[in-house]
């Protein structure tokens, strides 16, 4: 939590820097002392609409570069026929980008994970894809805990019940001659009233209040699970950013090369 603020800033400066080279591009080529003499009203004004849907899109997509804004850059720059080809990117590039969309499907299969289990854990909702029973988690787990205290204690349940003499039954008699406690010294029936005698120990009550305590720390622990999974999520998503900003910088490269190369040999045929 002491690195949110910190991380926070350097989204703030990441973002400013992204819409100064987005602004960049769109003018790259562009000169307004020239562009009012060449060219007409009509053209100026498609020319300013695309370069404005160009930055509204990076600013609604700041750090998430996909197709559209890559095609409204190029739009905007002057690409008669804009394209995306990651064919064109390097091969560890185009490597790096399937591993990123792998993680990205696992990562939305996770978030779906975490949403389920709290549907099911916090709320007893359950898809109805799963065949399960109608007791909750808790009252299942709660029953499982009660049978397991039964085993735990040592102590003879139904004769504790009855109040009945240890000479009423013979077996308790000679499990207690032997030294084997049957009174539930540890305390595991205390939270569930089985047993009449009063424990020594607390198990019971200390394993009932871990529960307790694990139930209400888990809509905390989903939370916390489910920002940390976004997050990774974000991060994946920068690096298919990084693709299309390569693919763009790519198509940049080639047209303006062609414009170079037409300008050059315009220019060699006037000074011939």
């Amino acid at each position: 939590e002491k690195t949110k603020p910190r991380h926070s800033k350097e989204i703030e400066i990441d973002d400013k820097t992204e819409m100064i080279l987005v602004n960049r591009l769109v003018d790259i080529g562009t000169s307004n002392k020239y562009d009012s003499k060449t060219a007409d009203g009509d053209e100026q004004t498609a020319k300013s609409e695309r370069r404005e849907k160009a930055l509204r899109l990076a600013r609604e997509g700041l750090g998430r570069w996909d197709a559209q804004l890559a095609l409204a850059i190029m739009e905007a720059v002057g690409i008669d026929d804009p394209n995306i080809q990651v064919e064109e990117t390097t091969r560890d590039l185009r490597l790096v980008r399937r591993h990123a969309i792998g993680l990205k499907e696992n990562l939305s299969r996770c978030l779906e994970a975490v949403a389920n289990l709290r549907s099911s854990i916090i709320y007893g909702h359950y898809e109805d894809s799963i065949p399960l029973s109608t007791q909750s988690i808790k009252d299942a787990r709660r029953e499982l805990f009660n049978r397991c205290s039964l085993v735990f204690s040592g102590a003879m349940v139904d004769s504790a019940k009855k109040n009945q003499p240890k000479s009423a039954s013979p077996s308790i008699g000679v499990l207690s001659s032997a030294g084997i406690p049957m009174d539930d010294p540890a305390g595991w029936l205390m939270m569930s009233n089985k047993v009449s005698m009063k424990p020594k120990g607390r198990c019971g009550a200390a394993t009932l209040a871990y529960f307790d305590s694990r139930d209400a720390d888990a809509e905390d622990f989903f939370n916390k699970m489910e920002r940390h999974l976004k997050d990774y999520k974000t991060r994946v998503e920068s690096i298919e950013s990084y693709v299309y900003m390569q693919c763009v910088g790519i198509q940049l490269e080639k047209h303006f090369s062609k414009k170079r190369a037409q300008a050059l040999t315009a220019f060699e045929k006037k000074t011939d």
